[in-house]
């Protein structure tokens, strides 16, 4: 329900709306703790956006902070982390309000936490950041500990293995340093994973089992369960990793002549000719490949290699059987077994021959070995005589050039593994513990089956690789479409809660031209209310294109000199002699080219208002003349002797930093304070990113509307795709809103059907964000002019990208050949002359 005051209440209406506040809060996360998100959520939007109407997050900014924190967490649990990290960011901007500097720096710490989660890792570290500085004011230890300890999973995540391990490092250190041993486990065991994942097995184990020994003291459950699970993997892959390197049999063993030892290498033209009894082994081998096939095709690869396994052992009549994978380390790892039972066996229940596994793997080709108990290098291993056996044959488990290319595009985990092996998968084994169980004739069958069986990996692999593709683009188009729905409902509230304010604020002036629904915009029109009725300068400092003139017009229009002329003048736009002329006029025969008397911009704005855009960029000379000019209120015609009196009131605007100007020389200091009496800062467009919604169809029904400079595209109808909003409010948008505008003419351009779809839009801020400044993307965030001269400019810079091939250009245009080529000719477009 929404908060109200009681007017029998004696208590301060800041305690009042507080206490009111904190109590919709405990209701929300009542309703959060029992899985009731989507009520928890409205009862904190509406809540909160009545508190600010109240004036709250000024009075009352740690019982704001709490429920924008509240909001936070419950998006998180929604699914929508790149919704909840907005309003973690309004609960850390409370909280630094309240003078809680602590507080700030665990909300950016959370921050951090969820941004690394939603894969933003630009915005985690930069809320690390934030945080660390939080931390080291308020002198919070631990919060700098945690910090260090994000940091690492942060490099963890984005591969960075060395900064991973760096990173923990440092944070057991600081554990260490303040005594808190749990912080020391959970970096030990985050420590331990990352050394798994370089393949150092031995000392992962070790950091887990110092972990769990922590974690068990400490009665930490949770992180004594997690450290269980991790030593538990780590160890089932210690003692599965067959190391090919470490497996060499000595000189002459392996490959001995074949008087010695039955033991024989197959390869090439090594391996015998088909023979007639060799019939119902190739009539099994292939129905073999067609149910492996059928298997691997679903995407089940452990059904596949079953069904491998069980025809090998009942046409060769083996005891055991067994497919090793190749790992990224280049060691081979225990995958699956089967015996001739047909019971799964497991890496602890199988011990192969290293041997006899790791030289095929070394080698790449086939073994058989009829009489184990033959040479004494087998007939002395442990596992061999452990498990009584006589016979084994390995076979590699290899994909043709072209199968492997292809596998390795699509699947990461095999490309890594395939860019250090080139076409080796693993390794196919049997064993047999009767002697002289294998002859050659049998080989021919069982390479015939690894060959059936890498390619059961390879279809199993890119099946797997492509439903993941088509869950992760499922994923990420409901959070997309949740993202939007939220941004849309919090947009109408927004649009409500502005109207509201202005009522509620008693602004005394209208602001109509002027959209908004941020709250830094909110402050802005607050300044405007207080000093547009008085006579005093006005410094509007922002970014170009975030509306500066805009906003200057807005002071006229509602001061006391609106009935009065409203005149501008863009000083980085005329050189020295001509902005002298242009501001105080001239008098006939100056110079050059002056016939006539004229008035300049200071005698045409008399009594009315003179905007100074761009100002920084006015030169020296020039600045000593206008500062004169505002002071006494006198100016002279270039070239003339009579002193003219003038009264205006000057509002000036740049993008520059004049006070580093005039620390370096560059802008008269005197200027600048008379100037700078009263200074409004427009935040940029990346910082308001809730305005990005109403300038967005404001622009549209401009555009739709036909009030444009040229009066194209009247009675156009224009419509926004949900999804293409969410991608326009995800941007930065380094032009403002000039950019915001251009970005949707050119959209509007080639919309279909009046329709801006969110495939066009994500085409042309990512060709905005890939092409940068100099070219479409950096020329259009501030390209003035019509519809026409727009669609011009950003045609040529299309044709340019695709070195002038006009279907290629056509397709990413979206229209079709001819279009572009009446368009090529209407311009006058050609490749030695761009568009400036």
């Amino acid at each position: 329900m929404p908060l109200k005051i009681d007017d029998q209440d004696d208590r301060p209406p800041g305690s009042v709306v507080a206490d009111r506040l904190a109590e919709e809060t405990a209701l929300a996360e009542r309703a959060r703790r029992e899985g009731r998100l989507d009520e928890a959520e409205n009862i904190l939007v509406t809540s909160l956006y009545e508190a600010e109407r109240l004036g709250a997050h000024e009075t009352q900014p740690l019982a704001a902070a709490a429920a924008w924190e509240l909001l936070g967490r419950v998006r998180v649990r929604s699914g929508a982390p790149d919704v909840a990290v907005s309003a973690f960011e309004r609960a850390a901007s409370a909280r630094q309000r309240a003078g809680d500097v602590r507080g700030t720096g665990d909300v950016l710490l959370r921050i951090a936490r969820t941004a690394r989660r939603a894969g933003d890792h630009a915005r985690c570290a930069s809320a690390l950041g934030d945080a660390e500085k939080a931390y080291d004011r308020s002198d919070h230890r631990e919060g700098i500990g945690r910090v260090a300890a994000e940091r690492a999973r942060l490099a963890f995540e984005k591969g960075d293995l060395t900064g991973a391990l760096r990173g923990f490092e440092r944070v057991r250190e600081l554990a260490n340093e303040r005594g808190d041993r749990l912080a020391d486990a959970d970096a030990a065991n985050d420590l331990g994973n990352v050394l798994a994942a370089t393949g150092d097995l031995s000392r992962a184990i070790d950091l887990y089992a110092d972990a769990e020994r922590i974690f068990d003291e400490l009665g930490a459950t949770d992180g004594l369960q997690d450290c269980r699970r991790n030593a538990a993997r780590a160890r089932a892959a210690l003692d599965a990793v067959v190391s090919p390197e470490d497996s060499e049999p000595p000189p002459g063993a392996t490959w001995a002549p074949r008087g010695k030892a039955d033991t024989t290498p197959i390869e090439g033209d090594a391996v015998p000719s088909p023979t007639p009894e060799m019939a119902t082994y190739l009539e099994a081998l292939t129905e073999t490949a067609r149910l492996c096939g059928q298997a691997a095709a679903s995407g089940s690869l452990d059904e596949a290699l079953g069904i491998v396994l069980a025809t090998t052992l009942r046409l060769l009549g083996a005891d055991r059987g067994a497919v090793l994978e190749m790992q990224e380390t280049g060691k081979l790892r225990f995958r699956t077994g089967l015996d001739a039972s047909g019971a799964t066996l497991g890496a602890e229940e199988m011990t192969v021959s290293r041997t006899i596994t790791g030289s095929v793997a070394k080698t790449g080709r086939g073994l058989w070995v009829s009489d184990l108990r033959v040479d004494p290098q087998f007939a002395a291993s442990s596992s061999i005589q452990e498990q009584g056996l006589a016979a084994a044959m390995a076979a590699p488990l290899r994909l043709p050039k072209e199968d492997a290319d292809l596998l390795a595009q699509v699947d990461p985990k095999s490309s890594a593994t395939l860019s250090r092996t080139g076409t080796l998968l693993g390794v196919l084994y049997v064993d047999s513990r009767r002697a002289k169980r294998f002859a050659e004739t049998d080989f021919l069958l069982f390479d015939s089956v690894a060959a059936a069986a890498a390619q059961a990996i390879r279809t199993a692999r890119l099946q797997h690789a492509l439903r993941a593709e088509k869950a992760t683009v499922e994923e990420l188009n409901t959070k997309l479409s949740s993202t939007v729905r939220r941004q849309e409902q919090e947009l109408v509230v927004a649009r409500a809660e502005r109207d509201r304010v202005r009522h509620e604020l008693a602004l005394r002036h209208d602001y109509t031209d002027i959209v908004w629904a941020s709250p830094k915009m909110r402050d802005v029109l607050r300044l405007l209310d207080r000093v547009t009725e008085t006579n005093l300068p006005v410094l509007i400092h922002g970014e170009s294109g975030t509306g500066k003139e805009l906003l200057a017009r807005a002071i006229h229009r509602n001061g006391p000199r609106a009935k009065e002329p409203f005149v501008s003048v863009n000083c980085a736009a005329i050189s020295g002699n001509l902005l002298e002329s242009e501001l105080f006029g001239h008098m006939r025969g100056a110079f050059t080219g002056a016939q006539e008397d004229r008035p300049g911009l200071f005698e045409l704005a008399d009594s009315g208002t003179l905007f100074l855009d761009e100002v920084g960029d006015m030169p020296l000379e020039m600045q000593s003349r206008l500062l004169r000019a505002l002071q006494e209120g006198e100016i002279r015609r270039v070239g003339g002797k009579e002193i003219i009196q003038v009264d205006v009131r000057a509002i000036a605007a740049t993008h520059r930093d004049l006070r580093d100007m005039t620390s370096k020389g560059e802008f008269r200091e005197d200027l600048y304070y008379r100037l700078n009496v009263i200074t409004v800062n427009v935040p940029p467009l990346r910082e308001r990113r809730d305005d990005v919604g109403p300038l967005t169809y404001r622009i549209l029904e401009t555009i739709a509307r036909g009030d444009n400079t040229d009066g194209e595209g009247g009675g156009t109808s224009l419509r926004l795709e949900k999804k293409a909003l969410g991608e326009l409010v995800r941007h930065d948008w380094p032009g403002n809103v000039r950019e915001l505008e251009n970005a949707l003419r050119c959209l509007a351009t080639f919309a279909n059907d009046g329709v801006i779809t969110h495939d066009a839009t994500s085409r042309y801020l990512e060709q905005a964000r890939s092409t940068g400044e100099g070219t479409e993307g950096g020329r259009l965030a501030t390209a003035d002019g019509s519809l026409r001269d727009i669609e011009r400019l950003v045609i040529d810079e299309r044709l340019r990208l695709h070195g002038w091939r006009q279907t290629e250009t056509a397709k990413s245009l979206g229209i079709d050949r001819k279009t572009l080529y009446r368009k090529i000719k209407e311009y006058g477009l050609r490749p030695d002359k761009p568009t400036r």
